[in-house]
């Protein structure tokens, strides 16, 4: 599930806010969950397709987390678009003093997304 907000600050750039939630499956067959809420900036190269970079924090399965991934989005029609997304997640420790973990794992997530506008 995702929810966010894009904002044109030129004609091909966006700077969007967004949140994430989901199911995740493993190659061991284990079922978890994440979320989280991420800072995108994009380009439009060509008319319909979107390339960003993202960031931001989260959870996944229950541990605290820190992303940095990328992405593309294309428009398919009316309102829909197809975005494949790419996270690497780094963990961080929540008790002070506050440590970040290198990047140690990854997501990848494909999916058609509806836009309110």
């Amino acid at each position: 599930v995702i929810g966010g907000w894009n904002y044109a600050v030129g004609e091909n750039i966006r700077v969007s806010a967004e949140v994430q939630a989901g199911v995740n499956y493993d190659t061991s067959g284990s079922v978890g969950w994440d979320a989280q809420a991420l800072a995108r900036l994009g380009a439009i190269p060509m008319e319909g397709l979107l390339v960003y970079g993202s960031t931001g924090v989260g959870m996944l399965e229950g541990r605290a987390v820190y992303s940095v991934g990328a992405g593309v989005e294309y428009a398919l029609w009316g309102k829909n678009t197809i975005r494949l997304d790419a996270q690497l997640l780094g963990e961080v420790s929540p008790a002070p003093p506050i440590v970040a973990s290198g990047l140690t794992s990854g997501k990848v997530t494909v999916g058609v997304l509806w836009h309110l506008q």
